[in-house]
């Protein structure tokens, strides 16, 4: 009966080894789980400040941009910049534009009525002069077109102005 047992012996030592093995290497398994988590919180953190950092640089290029909407298809002569530095003028009549009133080239963004502009203008005075005299006119008109005009912001700060569009709503009633 004792050379049976020293086989099963053997085997328990095996299956014993392997048992201490497979501890082992959890263990370690779980400090690098654990270590991997910690970095993964880590990183993380770093790229919801990377896109904050990307959102206000991206939020900052735009500031002084507008949009422009409404004029119909080819109807600028010279450039598209001429002709809406002369429109704004013409329709708006801000008052408080600088005496020297420059746009960067437009870029048409988009084909079709109505047609639409995305133009820097040169001078934050007056693009909040262009923005505030639009906001406070009924409904500018370029012959029998409606012209909208409204600032440049970016998908983000959209859906965040959005967002509060309901409380806004509520204010005014109560107002």
């Amino acid at each position: 009966m004792l050379i049976g047992v020293n086989p099963l012996r053997a085997d328990l030592q095996n299956v014993s080894d392997k048992v201490t093995n497979t501890e082992t290497n959890i263990k370690t398994l779980q400090r690098e789980v654990a270590n991997l988590k910690r970095q993964m919180a880590a990183m993380s953190t770093t790229v919801v400040e990377l896109g904050r950092r990307a959102e206000d640089t991206a939020s900052r290029s735009r500031r002084k941009n507008v949009w422009v909407l409404g004029f119909p298809e080819k109807v600028e002569c010279l450039s598209n910049e001429f002709f809406l530095e002369n429109r704004i003028r013409s329709v708006l009549y801000p008052q408080g534009l600088s005496d020297i009133f420059v746009m960067e080239p437009a870029h048409r963004a988009f084909e079709g009525a109505p047609q639409g502009h995305l133009t820097k203008v040169l001078n934050y005075r007056d693009r909040d002069c262009i923005l505030r005299t639009a906001r406070e006119q009924e409904v500018p008109h370029y012959e029998s077109f409606v012209i909208t005009i409204f600032p440049d912001y970016t998908k983000f700060v959209q859906e965040q102005r959005k967002s509060f569009i309901a409380a806004k709503q509520k204010l005014r009633v109560m107002a």
